[in-house]
C-alpha cells in the first residue's frame, strides 16, 4: 500500500509547519512582527525527549519539527517528511525526508537524527518520562528496550539512507502517523547533544530544526526566540520574534494583557462571558484536546468504600457536569462521560458516547464547544460554538500569524489512540480547558 501526501505547495495554507502561514493576497502585515504570549509555569527543559509539560511543548514545537505536522482538523500533513509509504501488512512505515530540511547550524536533517532521538527516548539511561510513548506507538521491540531487556539499537527504526526512515511496528496501528506529531518523537542533533551534555538546550548551544532559534531564557521569567533562517519553510514564517512570559497567576496575566504586555492570555474561569462582551474580537474559544476528571483510588491502600462499584457509580452520577461547565467555567466546555474528546478527527461532532452512565442522553449542541484559543488577529468565531469552533475558515487560517503550534493541539496522539471506554475508577468531569484573549495585530 502506498500513501503519499499532497505537495507542500498545496497544503501550505493549512497551518502546516509550526509557525508558517500564507497571508491573504494583498493583505498588509504589521511593521512589528513580534509576539508575546503567556506561560503559566517555567520551562523546565527544551529537550524533546525529556520534556513532560504543556509549556515545554509550546516551546519545543517552535524549536523543533517532527516527521509530520497536523492540519486544522488534526490530520497528519508533511513536516520534515514529505510523505510516507505503508506496507501491505500495515507493519512497516517508510518516511521520505525532504532534502531541504536543515538544522539551525546549517547541517542537513537526516534519517539518522530520528533514529538517534527515538533510541534516546526509549533508552532507560535517558530516564525519559515519555519512554512509554514509544511503546504506545507499537514500535517493534519498544517495550523490551524500555524495560532494559534489549539494547536501544534493537528498536525497529532504521535509516535506509539520509532521506529514508523505516519504522517497523509490532501490530497494525492506524493512528501511528498522528503519533509522530508528538514532541517526544522530534529529532535532536546527536553531535550537539553528545558534545554539550545536559547543557545542550541552553541559549547559544541549542541546535534545532524548527521555525525558530532560542535566543535567551531566564528560568521562570521569560524565553525569547527568533526566526530560523535555515528552516526549510522560512519563507512562510511571518513572525520575526516571539517571547513567552511566565506569570504564575492567571488573573495577574490577564491584567498584564490588558496593559498591553501580552498578546495572548488564558481567560480565568468564569470570566469568558464578560470578556467576550467587552472584547468580542479578542475572546476566542476553539477545541483543545483535554479531558478533566476525578480519579478514585481503588488500590489496596485506597478507601474500602471505593472498592464497591456501586459507590463509584454513585459518585459519577452525582457529579454535576452541566453545573461545572455552564455556571462555573462558562466558556463553552462540554460535559464529559468518557475519555475520547468530541473534537477528535473521526469522532462525531457534538456527541459523547455515554457508555451506559446516563442511558438515553447525549451531549447537545447547545452546550457549546470546549476551548482554548489560538492567534486569530482579525475576527473570532461568534455563532453557535458547537458549529463555528469545529473548523476555522480558511481565510482566518491564512490571516492567523500561527504563533504556537501547541495551540493547535486538537488531539494529543496518545489520546487519539485510545477509544474512550468508561473506567469505573474515574469520575469523568468536563472537556477542555480555558479560553484565550488574543490581541488583534
Amino acid at each position: 500500500m502506498t500513501r503519499l501526501f499532497l505537495t507542500t505547495a498545496l497544503v501550505a495554507g493549512l497551518a502546516l509547519p509550526a509557525l508558517a502561514v500564507q497571508p491573504a493576497e494583498g493583505e498588509k502585515l504589521a511593521e512589528n512582527q513580534s509576539y508575546t504570549f503567556w506561560l503559566l509555569d517555567a520551562i523546565k527543559t527544551a529537550d524533546p525527549q525529556k520534556n513532560t509539560d504543556v509549556e515545554g511543548s509550546d516551546i519545543i514545537r517552535q524549536l523543533f519539527e517532527g516527521l509530520l505536522n497536523e492540519d486544522d482538523k488534526g490530520a497528519p500533513v508533511p513536516g520534515v517528511a514529505s510523505g510516507f509509504d505503508l506496507s501491505e501488512d500495515k507493519l512497516t512505515y517508510t518516511f521520505h525526508l525532504r532534502p531541504e530540511a536543515k538544522w539551525s547550524n546549517g547541517d542537513p536533517v537526516v534519517a539518522g537524527d530520528f533514529v538517534y532521538a527515538w533510541r534516546r527516548l526509549a533508552n532507560p539511561e535517558t530516564a525519559s518520562e515519555y519512554a512509554w510513548f514509544m511503546e504506545l506507538m507499537n514500535v517493534e521491540n519498544a517495550s523490551a528496550v524500555v524495560k532494559g531487556e534489549k539494547q536501544p539499537e534493537e528498536l525497529a527504526v532504521k535509516a535506509l539512507d539520509d532521506h529514508t526512515l523505516e519504522v517497523r511496528l509490532s501490530t497494525p496501528t492506524p493512528y501511528f502517523p498522528k503519533m509522530v506529531t508528538h514532541g517526544s518523537t522530534f529529532p535532536v542533533n546527536q553531535k550537539v547533544v553528545e558534545a554539550e551534555g545536559d547543557n545542550w538546550t541552553q541559549p547559544g548551544k541549542l541546535v534545532g530544526n524548527g521555525a525558530y532559534v532560542l535566543k535567551s531564557h531566564d528560568l521562570g521569567v521569560q524565553i525569547s526566540m527568533e526566526k530560523n533562517p535555515e528552516y526549510w519553510d522560512a519563507a512562510n514564517v511571518v513572525m520575526e520574534r516571539i517571547k513567552g512570559l511566565t506569570v504564575n497567576d492567571n488573573n495577574v496575566a490577564l491584567t498584564r494583557y490588558q496593559a498591553g504586555e501580552l498578546d495572548r492570555v488564558q481567560i480565568p474561569a468564569g470570566q469568558y462571558p464578560r470578556l467576550k462582551e467587552q472584547f468580542p474580537d479578542q475572546a476566542i474559544s476553539i477545541p483543545y484536546s483535554c479531558t478533566y476528571a476525578y480519579l478514585l483510588n481503588v488500590s489496596e491502600k485506597g478507601p474500602e468504600a471505593l472498592k464497591d462499584v456501586r459507590v463509584r457509580k454513585a459518585l459519577s452520577y452525582a457529579m454535576q457536569r452541566d453545573v461545572v461547565v455552564n455556571q462555573i467555567l462558562q466558556g463553552g466546555q462540554k460535559p464529559a462521560y468518557n475519555w475520547s474528546h468530541w473534537g477528535h478527527r473521526g469522532l462525531p461532532d457534538a456527541r459523547d458516547r455515554l457508555c451506559g452512565l446516563v442511558p438515553g442522553r447525549t451531549a447537545g449542541k447547545g452546550q457549546g464547544a470546549s476551548g482554548r484559543g489560538r492567534l486569530r488577529p482579525r475576527q473570532a468565531a461568534e455563532a453557535d460554538p458547537a458549529i463555528q469552533y469545529r473548523r476555522e475558515p480558511q481565510e482566518d487560517r491564512r490571516r492567523r500569524a500561527a504563533v504556537l503550534q501547541a495551540d493547535r493541539r486538537r488531539a494529543d496522539p496518545e489520546q487519539r489512540g485510545m477509544e474512550g471506554a468508561y473506567r469505573p475508577h474515574a469520575v469523568a468531569g468536563f472537556r477542555d480547558g480555558p479560553l484565550c484573549l488574543v490581541r488583534r495585530l
